[in-house]
């Protein structure tokens, strides 16, 4: 909505996270296409594509207030019976390290919203609610999540795990890192692997014999 659009164009908004290596991506003719993937934009064009992204955020914010206050008033037992899970499949660069879009292994890309409410959450006080844990966790695990809080048999065949013994008890077993991989896309130099504990993160383009290590 251009209420929200505008809402942050009126604002002081941070400017991109831009690398001491991103000059592999400062590509002056970016601009130029209207689809482009990467490239040193306009400082106005970074702050209008912030403006709307920030603004569709909040647009899906209001939105999911709005089913949970409906419910809350008019449908307690089914709220009360009801896990909610939000999450999104990816983010999006905004400019940070001049790129534009999705699948990279950077975290404007790839650290994604990922919040749980089990049933029941919303009778608690609201000052025990945010808890955070610390564990590498992916969409993979929403399935068996889904399944063993359902009392359903996780299948064999599911890569994923149930997050519930985490959420329960931060000493439960848990995997150490996570390993992700994207093909070529927007171009051949793009195709990565990475692997993250969540604190630090390797990243491979073997394309170009690129090798990036982040804390």
């Amino acid at each position: 909505p251009k209420s929200l659009f505008d809402r942050y164009m009126n604002l002081d908004l941070p400017k991109p996270s831009v690398g001491d290596w991103a000059d592999l991506y400062a590509d002056e003719n970016g601009p130029l296409e209207g689809n482009a993937w990467k490239g040193v934009m306009p400082e106005e064009m970074i702050r209008r594509a912030n403006a709307g992204y920030y603004g569709e955020i909040s647009f899906i914010d209001q939105q999911i207030g709005r089913l949970l206050h409906h419910l809350w008033r008019f449908d307690r037992e089914l709220l009360d019976n009801t896990w909610i899970i939000f999450t999104a499949d990816h983010g999006d660069m905004q400019g940070d390290h001049n790129l534009w879009r999705k699948t990279y292994a950077y975290e404007g890309s790839t650290r994604i919203p990922f919040m749980v409410a089990p049933a029941g959450a919303f009778k608690r006080p609201i000052d025990e609610f945010g808890e955070v844990k610390e564990q590498v966790v992916e969409l993979r695990d929403i399935m068996p999540t889904i399944l063993e809080a359902a009392g359903l048999e996780i299948p064999k065949t599911v890569t994923g795990a149930s997050m519930l013994p985490i959420m329960q008890d931060d000493s439960a077993p848990w995997r150490e890192y996570l390993h992700g991989e994207h093909c070529w896309c927007y171009s051949r130099d793009q195709e990565m692997q990475y692997v993250t504990d969540g604190k630090r993160k390797y990243v491979w383009l073997p394309r170009i014999d690129v090798h990036q290590f982040f804390d």
